[in-house]
């Protein structure tokens, strides 16, 4: 068995190389017959079925000089990797005959501009179109029922793409890194959308999902930089991990009642994002949803979410919000870094107010503790530096570390009556605070607690203290027992 008409091209088409008339086999003499022979020089190839229906696995794989194929009638199966890495590559003829394209058959043919492909096909493997890309145009039949992993992945010069009816799925990857992607008709038949399916599609300014999607996967719009509105159908009941995240360009999502479950990092980074509506069917929202939203000014949340975490990072032009009443948790760093909110209103069903979960909310100026808290966490109101008054509820036992650190306008602070400790630099450098009654519950007040306090002129609390930390109270102050209190007055110089 050999090679079928081999022979030199100087026949005037210009072909500048060798042309090479394959016969298709079956798989062992196959393998046979073309070992080592014209990987450098053939540039066009003529495969016909001689005995066999399969182009095998790798058959061609990095012909680096093949511009183009031809492959006649009776040929059934194109094997996986069958023309991978044709560089050269530049057009294809299947017969009508193909049923079935492996994977990664025409992966990195970085010279193909168009293709088509027969309706009798119904089988294409995944990735069989990543990394081509010159690849304009492409006729996928309508008998194929999925467009698998990468299968478009990194084609550069796909500007529009018409996913045919009956299409179920599309898979991990399928457009991902298409930059020039404008446009891409999803059809009613398509049920799954897989993870970063569309990421990084920077030219992507519009795309209608239909009704009939039931998933859509982590990460899918990721990084498109271009996508402005987006309609989530009534049909999805969660919302993936980073989902539109790096949509620079979106200003507005459409979230239906039937989500139950926003994921991580959902809308990150999405700097043009203005306002947000989260429906009440939603239970769950996970971690820095809306991290780096630096245009979010205002935020309707779902009155069903139990626990807010750190979902807000960095949305620095968030000026008010609204928890909604059966939140129970506040979490750690939740709302840190809001340099523009000036107000917040903490529904009486939090119970918990987690570290830092304030912190350096620069621009806020007024604060309501519910009555059900009873501790103030380590840092939850740190560098809040426009703080004028607070109004903590008698159920409070203790106040933590730097609670209240570098509040230099608080000037008005409600004791609470149950209060018990006072951690170490609770209140240090709060600048405007000129006096403080403690109650006569208090047990221990840490280490520089009211330190930097430059204008506390009155401090009260009872003798019966067990521990008074080091330079709890500012300099050039003393302590003077009256009945059953000491009592602190500035020591005027």
């Amino acid at each position: 068995m050999g090679w079928v008409g081999c022979q030199e091209d100087n026949d005037g088409d210009n072909y500048g190389g060798y042309v090479y008339s394959a016969p298709v086999y079956d798989k062992p003499f196959w393998e046979k017959t073309t070992s080592g022979y014209g990987k450098e020089t053939v540039t066009h190839l003529d495969v016909r079925p001689y005995g066999g229906t399969k182009i095998i696995e790798t058959a061609y794989y990095k012909y680096t000089s093949l511009r183009s194929v031809r492959i006649s009638k009776g040929v059934k199966e194109i094997g996986k990797k069958a023309f991978s890495n044709c560089t050269s590559l530049e057009s294809i003829e299947i017969p009508d005959t193909v049923e079935k394209i492996g994977e990664l058959t025409f992966e990195n043919c970085k010279s193909l501009r168009s293709i088509v492909i027969p309706d009798s096909v119904t089988e294409i493997g995944k990735g069989v179109f990543s990394g081509c890309k010159s690849l304009e145009s492409v006729v996928i039949p309508k008998n194929v029922s999925a467009i698998g992993d990468l299968f478009f992945a990194n084609c550069e010069a796909l500007e529009s793409f018409v996913i045919p009816e009956g299409v179920i799925e599309i898979g991990k990857e399928a457009f991902s890194g298409c930059k020039s992607l404008q446009s891409v008709v999803i059809p009613s038949s398509v049920t799954t959308i897989g993870d970063r399916a569309f990421v990084n599609c920077d030219s992507l300014e519009r795309l209608v999902i239909p009704d009939g999607v039931v998933k859509i996967g982590d990460d899918v719009f990721s990084g498109c930089k271009s996508l402005k509105p987006v309609v989530i159908p009534d049909s999805v009941t969660e919302i993936g991990k980073g989902e539109v995240s790096g949509c620079k360009s979106l200003k507005s999502v459409v979230i239906p009642s039937s989500i139950k479950k926003v994921g991580n990092r959902a809308f990150a980074d999405c700097e043009s994002l203005g306002s947000l509506i989260i429906p009440e069917g939603v239970v769950e929202i996970g971690n820095e949803v809306f991290s780096d939203c630096k245009s979010l000014k205002s935020v309707t949340m779902s009155p069903n979410i139990s626990n807010i975490s750190r979902g807000f990072k960095n949305c620095e032009a968030l000026e008010s919000l609204i928890i909604p009443d059966g939140v129970v948790k506040i979490r750690e760093k939740a709302f840190a870094g809001f340099k523009s909110l000036k107000s917040v209103i903490i529904p009486q069903s939090v119970l918990t107010i987690g570290k830092c979960a304030f912190e350096s909310c620069e621009s806020l100026k007024t604060l309501i503790i519910p009555r059900n808290i009873t501790e103030i966490c380590d840092g939850a109101f740190f560098g809040c530096l426009s703080l004028e008054s607070v109004s903590i509820p008698d159920s409070v036992k203790r106040i933590g570390y730097q609670a209240f650190m570098n509040c230099i306008s608080l000037s008005s602070l409600k004791v609470p009556s149950e209060l018990v400790e006072i951690g170490d630099k609770a209140f240090y450098r709060c600048k405007s605070l000129k006096s403080i009654i403690l109650p006569c519950n208090i047990r221990k007040i840490g280490h520089l607690a009211f330190s930097g306090c430059t204008f506390l002129e009155y401090v009260e609390f009872s003798n019966e203290i067990s521990e008074l930390g080091r330079y709890a109270f500012p300099f050039f102050t003393k302590l003077r027992r009256v009945k059953r209190k000491f009592i602190y007055r500035r020591k005027h110089i």
